[in-house]
């Protein structure tokens, strides 16, 4: 997601804003506070993600057996139980 929205804001700020008409500037504008607005919420959930894994070592695993299960993707139960018990 990080990379995502650095490139949004590297295009963003490339752009000739300038010769825009005065209403294609302000969308700029509210599109760069956005793309800031989002990035700044991503630098707090990787702090308070970082503070938390001394607490909860094994929410990595929980995260990505999640993403997995939303992607529709295939999952060994088994696997999954081993994966969660050998957890530290």
């Amino acid at each position: 997601m990080r990379g995502f929205l650095e490139a949004w804001r590297e295009a963003l700020e490339g752009l000739p804003v300038g010769e825009f008409a005065l209403s294609d500037r302000v969308d700029c504008v509210l599109l760069k506070g956005l793309v800031g607005q989002a990035l700044r919420q991503l630098a707090r959930e990787e702090r308070q993600s970082a503070e938390m894994e001394t607490l909860v070592p094994f929410a990595g695993d929980l995260i990505a057996l999640e993403e997995q299960r939303r992607e529709l993707g295939d999952v060994d139960p088994p696997a999954v139980a081993e994966r969660l018990v050998c957890s530290p």
